[in-house]
């Protein structure tokens, strides 16, 4: 069998269209992602709200009682990863887990900035 191949069959690749489309796509991820704090934090009448898989609501927190914002780096021999967390009181609520520093940071800061409250650096290891 013999497979002939038309020169004319072979389309362009649009290499603007193809960056256009990539850079719109980072752009919507990022977009969606950059909210994922304000679902479970309302900045505006200081709450956080626990929300289980179906989005009812479990717990709220007032943010008043919060004490501080950590960041945790978990080391192990194999194993690495950072966290966020609320501390209040009697309750250390995990917020964000990643195995890249960079999104937590990034989190941390911004509540930070925009709760009033401390960031503490908490690191472990083995």
């Amino acid at each position: 069998m013999k497979i002939v191949k038309d020169m004319n069959s072979i389309q362009p690749i649009y290499w603007k269209t193809a960056i256009i489309v990539f850079v719109a796509s980072l752009y919507f991820i990022k977009l969606i992602r950059s909210n994922d704090t304000s679902k479970i934090i309302d900045i505006k009448h200081q709450i956080l709200i626990i929300k289980d898989k179906d989005a009812k609501e479990i717990e709220r927190y007032p943010l008043n009682k919060l004490q501080a914002i950590e960041l945790l780096k978990f080391r192990d021999d194999d194993y690495i990863h950072y966290e966020l967390n609320f501390r209040f009181n009697e309750k250390r609520i995990n917020l964000y887990a990643n195995k890249d520093d960079l999104l937590p940071y990034l989190y941390a800061k911004d509540l930070s900035k925009r709760l009033h409250k401390p960031i503490i650096k908490i690191e472990t290891e083995k």
